[in-house]
This record gives C-alpha cells, sequence and structure tokens, in this order.
C-alpha cells in the first residue's frame, strides 16, 4: 500500500489535540482538604492522559504511513482506557461528582473518535481517510470545548486547577 500523504489534515489534527490537551492536564487541588485530595488524585490520572493525546496528535500529524497512525492510535486509546480506569477509582467530593461524570463521558466519547479514526485507517481508501482525518480534528476541538468546559465546572465546584507548564510534543 503507498504511503499515505497526511498533510494539512494530519498536522491540524495534531494542532487539535495540542489545543485540547493543557486543558485536560487540568488538575491539581488547593483549598479544602477534600478538593485538594481530589485535584491531587485527578491530576494523577490527567497527566499520562494528557503526554499520551499530545504524542498522539504529533504522531499524527507527522504520520506517512497507516501503520504510524494505527500505532499511535492504539496507544492513545490504550491511554484512554486507564484514563477511565483511573477516574473510577476516584471518590470526588460531593458537588464535583457531576463534574466527573461530564469528564468521563468526554473521554468516552472521544475513545470512540479514536476507535473510528482506527477502522477508518483499517478500511477506508486514502480520499475517505482523509475525510476522516479532518473529522477526528472536528472531534478533537470540541474535546477541547468540552474539556475547557469541564475545567471552568470544577473551579465552580471549589476545584482550583493550575496551569501546567509542560506542553509536550
Amino acid at each position: 500500500m503507498p504511503a499515505v500523504s497526511l498533510g494539512p489534515a494530519g498536522r491540524a489534527v495534531a494542532l487539535g489535540l495540542l489545543v485540547a490537551l493543557p486543558a485536560s492536564a487540568l488538575l491539581a487541588g488547593c483549598g479544602d482538604s477534600e478538593q485538594e485530595r481530589y485535584g491531587d488524585e485527578l491530576q494523577a490520572v490527567a497527566e499520562p492522559l494528557n503526554a499520551e493525546l499530545i504524542d498522539f496528535g504529533n504522531a499524527v500529524g507527522v504520520a506517512t504511513s497507516r501503520a504510524q497512525i494505527q500505532a499511535a492510535a492504539v496507544r492513545a486509546d490504550g491511554a484512554l482506557d486507564d484514563a477511565e480506569e483511573g477516574l473510577a477509582e476516584l471518590d470526588p467530593p460531593a458537588d464535583a461528582v457531576g463534574v466527573q461524570d461530564d469528564l468521563q463521558s468526554a473521554i468516552k466519547d472521544f475513545q470512540g473518535e479514536v476507535k473510528s479514526l482506527q477502522r477508518s485507517v483499517r478500511n477506508d481508501g486514502d480520499r475517505a481517510l482523509q475525510k476522516a482525518l479532518q473529522k477526528f480534528n472536528s472531534e478533537a476541538q470540541a474535546f477541547a470545548v468540552e474539556l475547557g468546559q469541564i475545567r471552568a465546572d470544577l473551579e465552580d465546584v471549589g476545584v482550583t486547577i493550575r496551569e501546567t507548564t509542560d506542553t509536550a510534543g
């Protein structure tokens, strides 16, 4: 199979994830001990996911073959699984339960987009794959917006969010 030229669509995916994920590296608590404990635990779940998704965006942005995209998507899918499992183990403060549910839902939905991209990589022709990459870019940007709202919602319930200085990639 010839190399896939991802061009602007692939670079846009990387950009979409880079925009999304500093917002998802959300989380360190400051304040009341319950919020602080939860923020620290959430940070421990979010940081590895953040790093892997940034790597995923970068890998897709420079990929020249389907195998490279597929390998990066498999790693991202695993990181999303780990994040889902980590979030399920957390015990958020009462005010943050709904926000955590929103975060879990956003991660699950984005994981569905990653799986959809994987199917396209395996099954579609080059033109359809380009369209799938463009759709994925849009979904990554929507994920970024959703994470920003979740971040604001966490702040509203007293989980103060610290900016991370790591913009890996």
